[in-house]
């Protein structure tokens, strides 16, 4: 995918970049003789394609915005990180032991409070965050992560991610706000697995 991005996206390449923070880098290879054949075929920007061919496709793919915060998410007091822990959708996000390589810890929350693991949407549901088909048309999301508390809250309702007391527990729970519980604050490293 790298190689279809850097010969043919142009500038449109930073919202797969988004999507998939860490293939900004990976290195495409040589490239020379795609950007050769576009060159030698006067082919049009990819902005004039999504102008003119795909005009359509923005309203119900809206492009992305930037993220806020991605990578692995680990809270401290548990020693876990956030989790779709691979279960079909619809299916709880979860915290399990951080292991490093992005998959299903690979979480990102985009700067309108959009809150993604892969292609799935996180989304509360009463007091649990579920993984599922993100709202077709949108690209926004109640979330939104505070860097002085290290909170992330639900701003419907003021509740925060709240891994469980309980150690050999998996489960999360959206729990009122409280800027002293250790169980709600979440440290974000970028990952480039």
């Amino acid at each position: 995918m790298i190689r279809v991005i850097k010969t043919w996206m142009d500038d449109y390449g930073k919202y797969y970049y988004i999507r998939e923070p860490q293939a900004k880098y990976r290195e495409p290879g040589d490239i020379s003789q795609q950007l050769a054949l576009r060159e030698k075929l006067k082919c049009k920007s990819f902005k004039w394609f999504m102008e003119k061919v795909a005009y359509d496709v923005p309203k119900s793919y809206p492009l992305l915005p930037d993220n806020d915060v991605w990578g692995e998410a680990k809270n401290a007091a548990s020693g876990k990180c956030l989790d779709t822990m691979g279960r079909a959708i619809p299916g709880d996000l979860g915290a399990t032991p951080c292991h490093g390589y992005g998959g299903n810890q690979l979480i990102r929350l985009n700067t309108a409070g959009q809150l993604t693991q892969g292609e799935w949407c996180l989304t509360p549901v009463w007091s649990k965050v579920r993984s599922g088909h993100c709202k077709k048309g949108t690209a926004d999301g109640p979330f939104k992560y505070n860097r002085a508390t290290k909170q992330i809250m639900n701003t419907n309702d003021g509740t925060c991610i709240t891994t469980n007391h309980d150690r050999s527990s998996a489960e999360l729970k959206l729990q009122k706000c409280d800027e002293s519980d250790e169980y709600q604050k979440w440290d974000w490293t970028e990952k480039y697995s």
